[in-house]
């Protein structure tokens, strides 16, 4: 975990506040856990390992109380109980990974030309969207 201290560092070189380092740390112990459980270093860490972290994030219980105000998944079972992290909570947590890695690759401490939670835009999107547009002022 020396890298997520140095990553750590760095942010705080840059005036990140105590409040904000915290909120990183803990996001990238969600990353370290994972890797932990699927017996990863975070160097072999890929895009493909980074949509299995997604699908982990997802059925990860929540350990904190929180107010709601709209719908929130509830998981069942010994091993889940409770309510899952919120979307809003993933995304947060996928954003810190994703500076993570940006940073090591600036650090030289990872190898390779791109970030493995590196986003692509789909083209594809646009048209769908396109076509629902054309269809909500066709009514």
């Amino acid at each position: 975990m020396g890298s997520a201290c140095r990553f750590l560092d760095h942010l705080a070189d840059r005036g990140f506040s105590p409040n904000t380092l915290r909120a990183y740390a803990y996001d990238l112990k969600y990353l370290f856990t994972f890797l932990s459980q699927e017996d990863m270093d975070w160097r072999d860490f890929s895009p493909p390992d980074a949509l299995r972290l997604l699908a982990f994030l997802r059925r990860t219980p929540s350990r904190r109380a929180a107010q709601r105000f709209g719908l929130a998944a509830i998981a069942g079972g010994p091993d889940t109980p409770g309510r899952l992290l919120a979307p809003s909570t993933v995304n947060r947590i996928l954003a810190a990974v994703s500076s993570f890695y940006d940073w090591a690759i600036v650090a030289a401490e990872y190898e390779g030309d791109a970030s493995p939670m590196q986003t692509r835009s789909d083209p594809a999107l646009a048209r769908v969207a396109e076509a629902v547009c054309d269809n909500c002022h066709r009514a």
